[in-house]
């Protein structure tokens, strides 16, 4: 990889285990999203409620997550539906933020 291609690098991911506060930030801008674009496709309306979300978005925002975790079937969500679609960026931005800080991992800008 050249020197070039690595600075254009946006942000640096590293694990850092649960920050119970940025985590509920984030589950708290995940769902706001998701309820403004679930006005506008029915696929985002079903992941809004797709139970592992909404529980971890709940449990996030009430800050008892204390372990690392995944939510299963992200890849249904993600190669068989909208959710992916460009017109649904700033989501897809909320949304692996959610994902990665729910994993324990810190992004930095």
């Amino acid at each position: 990889m050249s020197e070039e291609t690595t600075k254009d690098t946006p942000c640096k991911i590293g694990f850092v285990g649960i920050n119970k506060v940025l985590l509920r930030n984030a589950a708290t801008a995940l769902e706001d999203q998701l309820k403004a674009d679930a006005k506008t496709s029915k696929d985002i309306a079903d992941f809004a409620e797709y139970p592992p979300l909404a529980s971890a978005i709940q449990r996030a925002k009430a800050m008892q997550v204390d372990l690392p975790e995944e939510i299963p079937g992200m890849r249904y969500w993600l190669f068989e539906t909208e959710l992916a679609a460009p017109r649904y960026r700033k989501l897809g931005e909320l949304r692996a933020d959610f994902a990665l800080q729910l994993k324990g991992w810190k992004v930095e800008e």
